[in-house]
């Protein structure tokens, strides 16, 4: 079975940042950054296969984007492979957002390659999670519309706003993700559920 396999190629990996969790347990990914620390918990009937990022370099030094999110894990059902990464912000500007896209991207590049050593080759699914303290980012539906014009010598936002907007994030190699938001508790904390 694929799964055995999986386990199996553990040993090439890290335990410290390439692991399964207990099957039907509550699992958590916590921000890598200090000044933020929260976690982001979820749930899922069979064990997980966690990936966990440092705050100093991605996972695979190879690759030109050097950004990479707080986590990602892979979860699996009779349909096939998930792919959840998942990215935790404070205040969620505009510039945070597109600074969050390039970690989702650099994310999603080590998450292929991992699956790829687990024997894992294709994704059913992708799915990004952003999960924010405050949202300045949604429109304010009173703001004048100039203010939302790129200017000359400015980097173009729209797409980054487009694909807040629509909730499906474009990744690279051509890939698209759906995108789930939601908003920290006190305690900079956020639960998900089930997925």
């Amino acid at each position: 079975m694929i799964i055995d396999d999986c386990r199996s190629a553990l040993e090439h990996f890290n335990s410290d940042f390439v692991y399964f969790t207990e099957p039907a347990a509550r699992f958590f990914i916590e921000e890598k950054s200090c000044s933020g620390a929260g976690r982001a918990y979820f749930s899922h009937t069979a064990a997980c296969i966690m990936l966990k990022a440092t705050n100093k370099a991605p996972m695979v030094w190879a690759l030109s984007n050097r950004s990479c999110a707080e986590g990602a894990f892979v979860s699996f059902d009779e349909s096939g492979f998930h792919l959840h990464i998942i990215e935790m912000k404070s205040k969620l500007t505009y510039n945070e957002w597109i600074k969050a896209l390039k970690q989702l991207s650099g994310m999603y590049l080590t998450a292929i390659a991992t699956a790829r050593i687990l024997g894992i080759y294709s994704f059913n699914s992708i799915r990004c999670y952003i999960a924010f303290k405050e949202d300045a980012i949604t429109p304010n539906r009173d703001a004048d519309p100039v203010l939302l014009k790129t200017f000359v010598g400015t980097e173009n936002i729209a797409s980054g706003v487009d694909q807040w907007s629509s909730g499906m994030i474009r990744l690279p190699l051509s890939a698209k993700a759906f995108l789930k938001k939601g908003q920290r508790d006190g305690n900079n904390d956020i639960d998900f559920g089930f997925v």
